[in-house]
């Protein structure tokens, strides 16, 4: 439940007491008195460990290779590539979030044909 004085702290009441999540640009404090709530809050929000980690990494190998033609998408595979490693559920659920966002964009991106020429052409704005 949201706080009526503050939109970045969360209150959550439980028979075993109160848990506070402040949230706050990209840090958060989880803090209270149910020490189990904390727990499975913090699983909730950091997800857990995938138990086969190999589709993960294939779906990230081959969004990797496309930012070559659809350099919108840098970003998002950037950060989802920092977790190769070690993917957690979280992680999964951004790369089919990316791929939904790919579904919905099919032909948007850039084209490169056969035929172009290879030359480079550059523009400045000096004043």
């Amino acid at each position: 439940m949201a706080s009526h004085y503050d939109s970045t702290l969360f209150l959550r009441r439980t028979d075993k007491g109160t848990i506070l999540l402040l949230l706050y640009v990209n840090d958060m404090i989880i803090t209270g008195d149910d020490l189990s709530g904390i727990q499975e809050l913090k699983t909730f929000l950091r997800g857990k460990p995938l138990s086969n980690p190999s589709l993960y990494r294939r779906l990230v190998d081959s969004l990797v290779y496309l930012t070559v033609t659809r350099p919108d998408i840098s970003y998002a595979v950037h950060k989802v590539s920092q977790y190769l490693s070690a993917p957690r559920s979280t992680h999964y659920a951004a790369v089919l979030r990316i791929l939904r966002s790919l579904k919905g964009t099919l032909f948007h991106g850039l084209f490169y044909t056969a035929q172009s020429p290879l030359t480079l052409r550059a523009f400045s704005d000096a004043d």
